[in-house]
């Protein structure tokens, strides 16, 4: 499993991974996994309630797209709640 979380580059995970098991052989199993569980609700929470956000620009020809695509005129932010 770790293998698998180091090859999608998840560092999150590790460290909370590492976390729980560390806190698990310190204070106790029953601590270390209700801690574990608070962070991840945290973590899911803020993933969760912060906004999606597209920045899109004006080409020349006139049509919306990505600012990476192309070259830009005006700048858009669109945000999705």
């Amino acid at each position: 499993m770790l293998f698998f979380l180091v090859k999608i580059r998840a560092i999150l995970d590790i460290v909370l991974y590492f976390m729980t098991l560390i806190i698990t052989l310190a204070v106790g199993i029953q601590t270390g996994v209700m801690v574990s569980i608070g962070v991840s609700l945290i973590l899911v929470v803020k993933k969760v309630t912060g906004p999606t956000f597209f920045v899109i620009g004006q080409t020349n020809e006139g049509k919306y797209k990505p600012i990476f695509e192309d070259k830009w005129v005006i700048i858009i932010f669109i945000f999705k709640y």
